[in-house]
């Protein structure tokens, strides 16, 4: 066996540019014709100043298949066979210019033969190259910290956690580790370590499972910082952010713009009984009002704030808080019309000192479970009359319509507003040739303006319709062989003739 026609692609390369490929390519000749199988190692290393830098790169290579990272080329055989590296070349690195040599190359073919090539050889075949690099001297810097979640959190004492996205450039190597540093109440720190952790050559995760593409010189980072068990309350804010990269360059970051969060124990500002009323109202065709209502108590001097989360779409609408007497604070909500009611998420207070607490779900405190819901409505929506504007159609008519439109009006006084119908056409015979449903609203007067689908010939027709309101209540009239009734003033019917 022999390896030949090892050599790199150039013998000089320069990357200050940009990132460069080098090819490395070699040859394995075996005279045994009997052999079947190649396989081999090949060592690749970065030499600066004449001294070996660095890890061994090792490249496995196989004939066909196996545990290799290196396959020979499609027309190889056993007894003639070639191979390729494609090395990249980055563009930074730590220092300006290295050397690339490969220090070993060994091939078997399973068969007892061997060979390896020893120092003498590989520097005989000239398995070298130099490169020229942009040398990495800036560290990384922080573009942004947010805040992953609400600045307002609740901590019950048993411990918590608040998560921040900090996204970093580095035009070199890429960032390698960081740290973000807290500072908190009574002069507290929190120091924080995340890291990008690389699952091969070219992506990696930072921090909390972040993807980031490799080299890192964009990189956002999740980092989870925990709060410890009997914190007392305060705001927190970034300190700094240290950060690393590849080339080892440090840079510490202190003037970092980032949410300040506020964690409170909720013990300068007690607050309880919370209760919304009424538990129903009617807003299915106009706004209505409920109150909030709690008791609170400060040791920190009157309370000035009072903010209200809600959802379900509805709010506090400018309502100013209430305090009165009796220790208890009124706030106003309003439920738009047609909303599906008004849920409190949140409740923070705020004193006179800054102290502040908070309550609910949106905050990470227990549930409120305060909900003011539509009124029930079950009563099928009422229809007042039917009518076709247009009750002739010729064919060609049809053929070029969107559709036979007819209006149904209803009771528009009370209870929940028609919001969707389906109707169908049927010949003489009661059979269906036509149909059509969606959403339909309610014009002031009550009338529902809709349609019903159809490429009908000549004869007689008649609608059955069904509309259905925002509660989920409908009514059906004029369906033939059915229960339905007829709608008011007898059936909706249709002439198509011939033109």
């Amino acid at each position: 066996m022999a390896i030949t026609d090892l050599a790199f692609s150039s013998t000089a390369v320069d990357a200050t540019a940009d990132p460069q490929s080098v090819a490395l390519t070699w040859r394995v000749t075996n005279t045994d014709q009997r052999a079947i199988a190649v396989t081999g190692v090949v060592e690749l290393r970065e030499f600066r100043q004449g001294a070996a830098f660095g890890p061994v790169r090792t490249l496995d290579f196989a004939l066909r298949s196996g545990d290799a990272d290196i396959f020979a080329d499609w027309d190889s055989t056993a007894q003639n066979s070639s191979y390729r590296y494609e090395m990249y070349i980055p563009q930074y690195a730590t220092t300006d210019t290295a050397e690339w040599r490969v220090t070993k190359a060994t091939a078997q073919d399973g068969r007892g033969h061997t060979v390896k090539l020893n120092a003498e050889e590989l520097a005989t075949l000239g398995a070298q190259f130099t490169v020229t690099h942009l040398a990495d001297k800036e560290g990384p810097t922080v573009s942004t910290v947010s805040l992953n979640g609400g600045d307002r959190v609740y901590h019950d004492g048993n411990g918590l956690t608040l998560d921040y996205d900090v996204n970093i450039e580095d035009v070199g190597l890429g960032f390698k580790r960081g740290t973000l540093v807290l500072a908190g109440p009574g002069g507290r720190e929190i120091s924080t370590p995340f890291e990008v952790r690389k699952e091969n050559d070219w992506s990696a995760y930072c921090g909390e499972n972040s993807w980031v593409s490799l080299p890192a010189r964009w990189a956002n980072c999740t980092v989870t910082v925990p709060i410890a068990a009997g914190t007392p309350s305060g705001a927190w804010t970034v300190s700094r952010v240290r950060l690393v990269d590849e080339a080892g360059n440090v840079t510490v970051n202190r003037d970092v713009t980032a949410p300040t969060v506020y964690v409170s124990r909720n013990q300068t500002i007690e607050a309880g009984d919370f209760q919304v009323t009424p538990e129903f109202v009617d807003n299915w065709r106009a706004a209505a009002t409920a109150e909030l209502r709690f008791r609170a108590q400060s040791w920190g001097g009157p309370i000035v704030d009072v903010d209200v989360e809600t959802a379900r779409m509805c709010w506090t609408g400018g309502s100013e808080p209430e305090f009165h007497e009796d220790g208890t604070v009124s706030v106003g909500l309003t439920i738009p019309a047609g909303s599906a009611g008004c849920e409190i998420t949140g409740i923070a207070l705020t004193d006179e000192s800054g102290n502040m607490s908070f309550y609910g779900t949106v905050y990470r405190a227990p549930a409120l479970d305060l909900v003011v819901a539509p009124k029930p409505d079950d009563t099928p929506p009422a229809v007042l009359a039917v009518r076709a504007p247009k009750k002739v159609w010729k064919v060609s008519e049809l053929q070029n319509a969107w559709g036979i439109g007819f209006e149904v009006q209803v009771d528009n006084t009370s209870g929940a507003p028609v919001t969707g119908g389906w109707a169908t056409l049927y010949d003489s015979n009661g059979h269906s040739v036509g149909g059509h449903g969606g959403g339909y609203s309610e014009n002031p007067d009550g009338w529902v303006n809709m349609s019903v689908s159809a490429y009908a010939v000549p004869g007689e027709y008649v609608i059955g319709f069904r509309v259905t309101d925002a509660a989920g209540n409908s009514s059906g009239f004029g369906f033939p062989n059915s229960s339905y009734p007829a709608p008011p003033g007898g059936p909706l019917t249709i002439t198509v003739v011939e033109g």
